[in-house]
């Protein structure tokens, strides 16, 4: 599956992308959730994990910040009351822009998500454990530090994930199996997580 793909953000995207946002158009179904993000989002087996959720799954492998302002209208479509947000990381990785360029886009996101009326969770971006990347890591701990901020100022849901998923900002080795994408135990961390919030929404 894609993590990072230098063309995402770009026109034309990749084939693989562009599928998916097609298959997102064609959906017509209604949702109570929406899980987007790049492909760690996309791995997730969400209606398995809440079968008791309309939960739509709009990850797409290498997406960045913009690809998904680029691809609103198919979050929108969903009409899911509630959206659960992580990206960044293929923004970091790509390295074209600096962590504070990449929160002021994140920023301008997350606006324009709330402004649909959905109730928006946004959760950190996810360290890795690939060797060598701990300057990498070092822009994702800007990042995050930069959007839970604007978070808490704006009163927006802001879940940390890595409070459960990296230890020493690094991705934990018992939850994923190639030093980014998580693992089913992974998966389980993230569910139990985010799990007092679905259960809330239901109430």
């Amino acid at each position: 599956m894609f993590l990072f793909a230098s063309t995402a953000h770009s026109a034309g995207h990749y084939p693989y992308y562009d599928d998916r946002v097609r298959e997102f158009e064609a959906d017509k179904k209604s949702y109570d959730v929406v899980m987007v993000g790049d492909s760690i989002t996309e791995g997730g087996h969400w209606s398995e994990l809440f079968p008791e959720v309309r939960i739509a799954n709009r990850g797409i492998g290498g997406d960045s910040v913009t690809g998904v302002i680029d691809r609103l209208p198919s979050i929108r479509s969903t009409g899911a009351k509630y959206v659960f947000l992580m990206i960044g990381v293929n923004d970091i990785l790509g390295g074209d822009h600096t962590a504070p360029q990449i929160a002021a886009d994140y920023q301008n996101l997350i606006t324009a998500l709330a402004d649909t009326g959905a109730k928006v969770t946004v959760q950190s971006t996810l360290y890795m454990s690939v060797p060598n990347q701990d300057a990498k890591n070092k822009e994702i701990e800007i990042l995050n530090q930069a959007i839970s901020r604007f978070c808490r100022e704006n009163n927006i849901n802001y879940v940390d994930l890595n409070s459960v998923l990296s230890r020493n900002q690094r991705l934990r080795s018992d939850v994923t199996s190639d030093h980014i994408h998580l693992n089913d135990d992974g998966y389980l961390l993230w569910k139990r997580k985010i799990r007092p919030l679905i259960d809330s929404f239901n109430q």
